[in-house]
């Protein structure tokens, strides 16, 4: 959900989930302790008002640290089941997500919201740890308009993945890799990515080689995870998790297009230590 917090009563919530599941599903997991308002009598219209997230059926209360429930009269305690993170839809602001299609480096979506006055959009996902929200929205009230849009941007997301791929990159099997030991230091040196850490159309050769560069991970018999490096068909560095890798390469095996892009990186890292 959104994380915007709003205050209601002298206490600030948080919207925190909306279930695809009908929300009485799970009365048998509410209770009746509540907030202690302070010159407050709880009104769920008036709470719903102060809401910048409508379409909603979970609140988390930061000063309490626990779920509620608004009821008609009552902010009751949620504690919510194992079984409802199966049920919690995926929302942007009070949109849910009714369609979602991932390929390469974009995700694009469509969402529903029957009380807006666009009842559906289709645009990018976007989030990290603190927010999510879509970009590049197309609004519409008529459903088959967007979802030809919605099928013009998938299109247009996998021709762009197979601009970007190199020919013949086949899928880097364990035979062709020296396994990778606790003991093994992987410092300057080539690892593969095992394949199921990878999205489906990432898993082929082009994808699973990381030259590392350093890392509390790539130590021998570190505690560590973080494998710092590049990907040899990315620019930018960034980090693997130990645990993620499958060996390291074996020389033999090493294709032509990635001893170039080694080069280039070990050249570049050798440019910025000299400044």
């Amino acid at each position: 959900m959104n994380s915007t917090v709003f205050e209601y009563g002298g206490h600030h919530f948080q919207p925190y989930a909306k279930y695809t599941a009908p929300i009485k599903e799970f009365d048998e997991f509410i209770n009746y302790d509540t907030v202690d308002f302070k010159g407050v009598e709880f009104n769920r219209e008036d709470f719903y008002d102060k809401s910048p997230v409508k379409n909603c059926d979970v609140f988390y209360c930061i000063e309490t640290d626990k779920l509620y429930i608004p009821k008609h009269k009552r902010l009751c305690e949620y504690d919510e089941p194992a079984v409802a993170q199966y049920c919690k839809a995926e929302m942007v602001s009070d949109y849910e997500i009714i369609h979602s299609f991932y390929v390469g480096e974009r995700k694009v979506i469509v969402g529903e919201d029957k009380n807006a006055e666009y009842r559906y959009f289709c645009g990018y996902y976007e989030k990290n740890d603190i927010f999510a929200r879509a970009a590049d929205c197309q609004m519409s009230n008529d459903y088959i308009e967007i979802m030809q849009i919605y099928c013009d941007r998938t299109k247009a997301q996998v021709e762009l993945f197979k601009s970007k791929q190199i020919e013949n990159a086949e899928l880097i099997t364990s035979e062709m890799c020296s396994p990778c030991l606790d003991n093994t230091n992987l410092s300057k040196r080539v690892v593969v990515l095992k394949p199921e850490t990878l999205r489906r159309e990432y898993q082929n050769g082009n994808h699973q080689l990381f030259y590392v560069t350093g890392g509390n991970g790539s130590k021998p018999n570190s505690r560590g995870t973080k494998v710092f490096g590049y990907y040899l068909n990315g620019k930018k560095e960034t980090y693997i998790r130990r645990y993620e890798i499958m060996g390291t390469i074996k020389a033999e095996k090493l294709p032509e297009w990635a001893k170039k892009h080694i080069n280039k990186i070990m050249k570049d890292k050798s440019m910025e230590e000299r400044n």
